[in-house]
């Protein structure tokens, strides 16, 4: 599985062209319906605001806005989808950037690309033809809809005993859907090489943690806004490194366990989620 970027073939406009053109074709579709009403709204707006003194883009919105609402108070029902387009527009919400193509989307193809318009999330078999489509914004994560994929094709009888995939696919929901209709996911970690939380031991009466190396947190210090639990060097004999540098990850309210230690054999993880998950590096530093 995986989606290919499909460009919209549309222009992409600023805000404030973005609301004249989606007045001219509100008013056209109105004129179409009621030219007499439509042609008297415009010309109440241009009486009103043709020396506002308001910034371009503030004059633009108001603008729009009494135009929704005169769209409203004539009570085309024709008008409806086109208004509600427009609205969007207006608020900002909904991401439409295009009336040429009001369903394209701005979306990333990597790190440092965007893009406007589509990808094309498909499926195939080994052989490398396509046995499943769908369309999706090019906003949306094709990792969020691969239980939908699957669906279409198992509906059109399409038989598979594992599924290959990128490791943007990788979630228990994913692996879940997948296990679910007797195949295997084929899918890499996004946690590749960091220890499961399952490898740690915690002690409740000492309240302290055991790492698979059989080596003991020695105390907690807090740090910011929650608990974190540090290893000393002290208790760790033949580190590879002169003093473990201290690991850190946001998450309030909860426990970690960071450190770089307990030989070569582990790596700096946090001991909250599904997985061991890897921090980022503070300037914080323990004594020996």
């Amino acid at each position: 599985m995986d989606a290919t970027v499909i460009s919209a073939n549309a222009a992409v406009q600023n805000r404030k062209e973005l609301l004249r053109a989606a007045r001219r074709r509100l008013f056209r579709a109105w004129e179409r319906i009621d030219a007499k009403t439509a042609a008297e709204t415009a010309n109440q707006l241009q009486e009103e605001y043709t020396n506002a003194s308001e910034p371009d883009l503030a004059k633009e919105e108001k603008l729009t806005q009494h135009l929704l609402d005169a769209v409203d108070a004539a009570g085309h029902t024709e008008l409806q989808s086109l208004r509600d387009t427009v609205a969007q527009i207006l608020s900002g919400e909904g991401g439409v950037t295009n009336l040429i193509d009001p369903d394209g989307r701005w979306g990333f193809k990597n790190k440092r690309t965007p893009f406007f318009g589509y990808k094309a999330h498909a499926s195939m078999d080994a052989s490398g033809i396509v046995t499943s489509v769908q369309i999706l914004s090019g906003n949306e994560h094709e990792g969020e809809h691969l239980p939908e994929l699957l669906e279409q094709d198992v509906r059109k009888g399409h038989r598979f005993t594992s599924v290959v995939a990128d490791k943007g696919y990788d979630s228990i929901g994913n692996r879940n859907a997948i296990r679910s209709h007797g195949a295997k996911p084929e899918i890499p970690s996004r946690n590749a090489g960091v220890l499961a939380k399952t490898r740690f031991r915690y002690r409740p009466r000492k309240d302290t943690f055991v790492c698979p190396g059989r080596k003991e947190t020695s105390g907690k210090t807090p740090f910011k806004r929650r608990v974190s639990v540090l290893l000393f060097a002290n208790r760790l004999p033949k580190l590879p490194i002169e003093k473990p540098r201290v690991w850190e990850r946001r998450k309030p309210g909860s426990e970690c366990i960071s450190a770089t230690g307990f030989g070569s054999h582990f790596r700096a993880s946090e001991v909250y989620g599904e997985h061991c998950t890897t921090g980022r590096p503070s300037n914080a530093h323990l004594a020996s």
